[in-house]
């Protein structure tokens, strides 16, 4: 990032196609991604059409797969880079949508960045300040509760402390989830069959 200039354009069968490289495109992808109403033929187009501006390649293959390549900071997906470590937990832990006032302030107060006057902020600068935000932004927080393992914290009144804590800023839950935590519950209460997906 230091020294080559932040890409503005990807190549999709030897042809260049300029695309649109703000952090607000992806912010936009990952919330259409988890949209329970569209399915995923509509999320992939809606996604390639957000990123190659409405001229998305013909080769809608290879065109998801320089989305991806960008979307991960321009590294392939078979090679993770360090900011995909742990996608999974991170995953659980924040929700672009629902932290986005936190998201604002911590950048607000890590870097005196406007996120909403920040229009040619990169995806890459973007990504990079995120992962370097100051511990003591109430997000960094949240998000260090969200991913906690209380059942490792020996000390009664920390555990409780933390056990709250993850209870408070818990992600809300997909319809999807709520659906399958209330098919479990039936089946321990014994009104239902936990074999049944």
């Amino acid at each position: 990032m230091l020294i080559d200039a932040l890409p503005e354009a990807v190549s999709v069968d030897g042809v260049v196609y300029p695309v649109r490289w703000q952090f607000r495109t992806f912010l936009l992808i990952e919330e259409l991604m988890e949209d329970p109403e569209l399915s995923d033929e509509m999320k992939l187009g809606l996604a390639l059409n957000l990123f190659f501006d409405n001229n998305v390649p013909p080769n809608t293959a290879q065109a998801a797969q320089r989305l991806t390549e960008f979307y991960m900071g321009g590294s392939s997906p078979d090679e993770p880079d360090s900011s995909q470590k742990d996608a999974k937990s991170r995953a659980r832990a924040l929700h672009y949508g629902h932290d986005r006032e936190r998201i604002f302030t911590a950048f607000w107060r890590s870097y005196g960045i406007n996120l909403t006057r920040a229009d040619n902020l990169h995806w890459y600068e973007f990504k990079a300040m995120f992962s370097d935000l100051d511990a003591d932004c109430l997000l960094v927080k949240i998000i260090g509760y969200r991913t906690m393992n209380i059942a490792k914290i020996k000390d009664k009144e920390q555990r409780k402390f933390y056990a709250d804590m993850k209870r408070k800023y818990a992600l809300p839950l997909s319809k999807k989830a709520k659906e399958e935590l209330k098919r479990i519950e039936l089946a321990l209460l014994g009104d239902g069959d936990l074999t049944k997906r």
